[in-house]
């Protein structure tokens, strides 16, 4: 998997060969963050997050709360991404469904710490 803004390429010959990934969502924006998450994988664009379960050969949007970041990570089969409530209070989402619904990741950090979130 490659990104590059507004496009996501898929190889299934180790990197040999490369197709577009994306047909089936042509206007899914800015492309943030390609990511497996067990069996799935995830991209986050300016229009939400997206689920691909073939792998990148097809792709479906996420529902999502809030207004997304361009990062996205996974870790211990949880998907976090961060964002904003309106107006400006930062928030980092976690979905323990693959995306298929989202509460807020609380850890008790200050609200402050969004300049530190890197993937």
């Amino acid at each position: 998997m490659g990104n590059h803004p507004g496009l996501i390429l898929r190889s299934s010959d180790t990197g040999h060969t490369w197709a577009i990934s994306h047909d089936t969502l042509p206007n899914w924006g800015s492309i943030g963050k390609v990511v497996r998450c067990d069996n799935y994988v995830f991209s986050v664009s300016d229009s939400g997050v997206f689920r691909s379960d073939k792998f990148g050969t097809s792709w479906a949007k996420c529902p999502a709360p809030v207004a997304t970041w361009p990062k996205l990570f996974s870790a211990n089969h949880i998907l976090f991404v961060p964002g904003y409530y309106p107006p400006q209070t930062f928030v980092l989402q976690k979905s323990t469904d693959y995306g298929d619904s989202w509460e807020e990741a609380d850890f008790g950090l200050p609200q402050n710490f969004e300049a530190s979130v890197m993937t």
